[in-house]
């Protein structure tokens, strides 16, 4: 599925069309390419459905004992205080957290749904950034995980992804008259 992806991003139709340009056959050709775009824009997103594991586990369905909750809302504040991107705010964000736990602010919830209500209800507002969310995904889903740095292979693949995406961008300045210039290399 990634080569495919990498493929299709990587401007293979772009490339197609200048091999056959200004020759008769270009037409033919750019309708082959736009019937293949139709194909692979109908079949690709069945594939990647059926690629996909399950659903995730109901939230509302989990229980959650005393030192599971802890374990949770404990691993949050030191995720905040370790990466957050501001690190003030990440570690002050963390302190607060901890006293809420301490407090017991998170003991009545007896699911997984219900001590994701508590979070966005009292560590959303802590936080104060839109781009903070908490989800269960539950163990199965985040058994692949891994905090381990990447693999050289990992850093090879992604520096190909960003290259065949057109991600580079080696340099960027303004130009008298105020004209941005882009200098974009494939």
């Amino acid at each position: 599925m990634g080569s495919l992806r990498r493929g299709w991003t990587g401007g293979q139709w772009g490339a197609m069309e200048r091999v056959v340009g200004g020759s008769g056959h270009s037409r033919q050709v750019r309708l082959s390419a736009w019937l293949c775009a139709v194909w692979l824009a109908l079949t690709l997103p069945v594939s990647v459905v059926l690629a996909q594991p399950g659903p995730p586990p109901d939230a509302a369905a989990v229980t959650l004992s005393a030192s599971e909750k802890r374990e949770v809302v404990l691993a949050l504040a030191e995720v905040l205080r370790e990466r957050f991107a501001f690190r003030e705010r990440g570690r002050e964000a963390a302190r607060q957290i901890e006293a809420l736990e301490l407090r017991g602010a998170f003991r009545d919830a007896r699911t997984a749904a219900e001590l994701l209500s508590l979070i966005e209800e009292q560590i959303a507002p802590i936080v104060n950034d839109g781009h903070f969310r908490a989800r269960y995904f539950g163990p199965e889903m985040v058994a692949g995980f891994s905090d381990a740095p990447p693999s050289a292979d990992e850093v090879a693949a992604f520096h190909d992804e960003v290259r065949l995406r057109g991600g580079e961008i080696p340099e960027v300045r303004w130009l008298p008259g105020n004209v941005g210039y882009l200098r974009i290399s494939r």
